[in-house]
């Protein structure tokens, strides 16, 4: 079960480390995205959270670092640059390399050296923190007491499909606050016949007191947000503001006879019956009832090679015999024919099938040269923009996975050969800023993975010598440029 549940949290960490590098890559040329921003802390804290379920307390507690580091992004305290840009992507590569050391079996602390990074973060937050405007804009204001909420919680319906269960939000609520009065909704029950088990048809209203703000409540929610239907509002600024409380109702209380307690045993559940629904409403529940999105298994490389080699033999299987029925076919019935026949088609149909899951766009392989080109970049002192294209081009997983080495060797010849220095640039009348391009597309069958860039070129002279030098030719040797 430990190793289950290390292998899960191996694949979900990978996947959310190459997210939140290409959000961070993203950010740093659209650094005003909110909904990038959004997503990256939402990354982290799944990292975050996944560490923690799964044991592994360096990674989570290095994670809460750089996390706090995100919310300060998220509310506005910390503005992106290229320094903080380059501190949190050091933050990723550390992350990496803890994922690395569990990979390989060992304690994921081992070779990490994050002092340093743990340090630069510190004392980011700490410029933040000695801002008096921005750090009254960011502290919760526990010091004044606790305020009262109005919260409705309307999850998607299809929540149940993700494995969140809508109850455990209620309960993080209640470890930084106490719910006063609650009410469950159930006018969308469906009748019988029209109730599908996998779908919520339930919501919540409810009276909640707490000393945190209302940005540190919708932390809480930060997985379903997006998808939800939530209302939380301050009914402290509303009483200030002179709004009318009488309309803000759980269980047919307003806040102006809501005692704010604390006391949750005094919490009662009342149910409003399901109401009876036309035909058409009928129709339409159940539509949205049964509308999905696509799910996805993950299932282990060394299973779909074992099926892809089951279905080669089954492909050789069928071959001989089709051989055997045309070398017998004076002795065989008719439908003997028919049936070969049939299992070609299928046996055909299986193999595409087959192969098709081997298939990968190469839009995770190109993503990670954002950051490749980015410290080649930074180190060499040149300002360069990668234009990616046909990241949609799919390829087998192998050969995906022997393109990276390559690809990566023409990158870095671009930057350190191709594309010249800012000065050189702007003397020869260029943009001080180079063009790399990397792009892919199907040509007359074959897949064409092309790297370009708007640099010096290839110095024709050089070339030549340097093969010559390694005796690839000869000096008597006549070469077109073509």
């Amino acid at each position: 079960m430990e190793n289950m549940l290390h292998d899960i949290f191996i694949q979900e960490a990978e996947e959310n480390l190459q997210l939140l590098e290409n959000l961070i890559i993203n950010l740093e040329e659209n650094p005003d995205d909110q909904t990038m921003i959004n997503e990256a802390f939402r990354a982290i804290h799944s990292l975050k959270g996944g560490a923690g379920l799964a044991g592994f307390s360096g990674i989570k507690d290095f994670a809460h670092i750089v996390e706090d580091l995100f919310e300060n992004i998220r509310n506005g305290s910390l503005k992106i640059n290229e320094d903080l840009i380059s501190v949190i992507l050091r933050s990723m590569d550390i992350f990496n390399l803890m994922v690395s050391n569990i990979k390989d079996g060992i304690d994921s602390n081992k070779g990490v050296e994050s002092d340093e990074t743990v340090h630069e973060i510190h004392q980011i937050l700490k410029m933040e923190d000695s801002s008096p405007e921005d750090s009254e804009k960011a502290a919760p204001k526990q010091s004044e007491g606790t305020s009262l909420f109005y919260i409705e919680l309307k999850y998607y319906r299809e929540i149940f499909l993700t494995g969140i269960d809508p109850l455990m939000f209620l309960s993080d609520l209640r470890l930084v606050g106490s719910i006063v009065d609650i009410e469950v909704q159930t006018a969308d029950l469906p009748l019988d016949e029209d109730f599908n088990p996998e779908s919520l048809y339930l919501s919540w209203s409810l009276f909640y007191e707490t000393a945190k703000d209302e940005r540190d409540i919708l932390d809480i929610f930060c997985f379903v947000i997006d998808e939800s239907n939530l209302k939380i509002i301050d009914l402290n600024k509303e009483r200030e503001k002179g709004s009318d409380l009488s309309i803000f109702t759980v269980n047919g209380n307003n806040p102006s006879n809501v005692p704010i307690s604390g006391i949750e045993e005094n919490i009662k559940i009342e149910s409003q019956p399901p109401e009876r629904r036309s035909g058409d409403r009928r129709s339409a529940d159940r539509t949205a009832a049964g509308t999905r999105n696509d799910s996805y298994i993950r299932v282990p490389t060394e299973k779909l090679e074992k099926i892809f080699n089951t279905v080669s033999e089954l492909l050789i299987s069928q071959a001989r015999l089709n051989m055997l029925t045309e070398e017998n076919e004076e002795i065989l019935p008719d439908s003997f024919g028919t049936v070969t026949d049939s299992l070609k088609n299928i046996t055909q149909l299986l193999q595409e099938q087959v192969t098709s899951l081997r298939m990968m766009n190469l839009g995770n392989t190109f993503d990670r040269f954002k950051r490749v080109v980015r410290d080649m970049a930074s180190d060499s002192g040149k300002k360069i923009k990668l234009t990616l294209s046909g990241q949609e081009t799919e390829l087998d997983k192998n050969m995906i996975e022997k393109l990276n080495d390559p690809l990566k060797h023409l990158v870095r010849n671009c930057i350190d050969h191709g594309i010249e220095t800012r000065e050189e640039r702007l003397e020869k009348g260029k943009s001080e800023e180079g063009h790399l391009n990397l792009s892919a597309y199907l040509e007359s069958g074959k897949v064409v993975i092309e790297v370009s860039d708007d640099g010096r070129g290839i110095n024709r002279e050089k070339l030549l010598a340097k093969a010559e030098e390694r005796g690839i030719i000869t000096k008597e040797s006549k070469l077109s440029d073509g």
